[in-house]
């Protein structure tokens, strides 16, 4: 029996047609799907967008909201959806917070909407290692917003004010006793909330100075809270102990006035559970009081 090999002369030129058409066909979709984006942009009017500027709406003694506004407009006869905002803020010139909102809105057709932009950040993050010389910050933010089939990039630059840090000062240094190795001595201090919310610390580490000596360190704890705009005493007790008559810690406190220098920490207890800190420092010169 006698077998019979077909081949077919054009099996390899067969193939390559086949080929040959399915990458036009894909070539051809690809045009397609961008020829019917170009062309469903060229039939939706581009929305319009405008940067109304910040507004403070949350402060509380740790976390500060700023929320950024901007005004769109679509004048298409039909509604547009605002899928997303990517933002990019900086404090200063720094790099600060970066990210994208999952923020949505529905503009109505040929209507106007506000979108607001909110973003909370700890203020206290700003005045780590006194990195802030005053309560003015300059922001740069920008970032896209993506409405229908466009993305409108947005470049704003502005300022606004930080919430005001407690003050903690020097009132008077009361000697309640003076004997000859030893003095029995109050440090009376002053704590100032400047603000429009009440403070709550929960301790107040503190470190005591006369004349470069260290007289006193510790902590005391704050049973009571700050009222807004308001300002609490404190008296905080110190046993000094020297070398008798002639040291110059006793010779010191015969003085009528010393100059001093108080420095610490104010702490406080957050929502999420951590201590925040507030750094504090005062000098000067006061009078002793008998």
């Amino acid at each position: 029996m006698k077998y019979i090999n077909l081949i077919c002369p054009g099996t390899d030129r067969t193939r390559a047609n086949v080929r040959g058409r399915v990458w036009s066909l894909i070539c051809f979709l690809l045009l397609f799907l961008s020829g019917c984006a170009i062309i469903r942009q060229q039939l939706i009017d581009k929305p319009r967008m405008e940067y109304r500027g910040m507004e403070i709406r949350s402060v509380s003694p740790f976390q500060l909201t700023p929320v950024f506004l901007f005004h769109l407009h679509n004048s298409n006869p039909k509604g547009l959806d605002v899928t997303s905002v990517s933002y990019n803020l900086k404090i200063n010139g720094r790099k600060f917070v970066k990210g994208v909102s999952g923020q949505t809105m529905r503009l109505k057709a040929v209507s106007s909407g506000e979108l607001e932009l909110p973003l909370p950040f700890h203020y206290l993050d700003l005045h780590k290692n006194n990195e802030l010389q005053d309560e003015s910050i300059y922001y740069e933010l920008s970032g896209a917003i993506s409405v229908g089939p466009y993305t409108l990039p947005y470049h704003n630059t502005g300022e606004f004010r930080l919430p005001k840090l407690p003050r903690v000062s020097l009132q008077e240094i009361q000697i309640r006793s003076l004997a000859s190795r030893q003095a029995d001595m109050s440090f009376v201090l002053e704590l100032d909330n400047p603000n429009v919310y009440p403070l709550h610390p929960d301790t107040l580490a503190y470190v005591f100075r006369l004349e470069n000596a260290e007289m006193g360190s510790g902590a005391v704890r704050l049973e009571s809270g700050i009222a807004p705009q308001s300002r609490a005493r404190i008296s905080v007790p110190v046993l000094v102990k020297f070398e008798g008559k002639d040291s110059p810690v006793y010779q010191m406190l015969q003085s009528a006035s010393v100059r001093y220098e108080i420095s610490g920490v104010m702490k406080f207890r957050s929502t999420d559970a951590a201590m925040r800190k507030i750094p504090y420092q005062d000098r000067g010169i006061t009078e002793l009081t008998p």
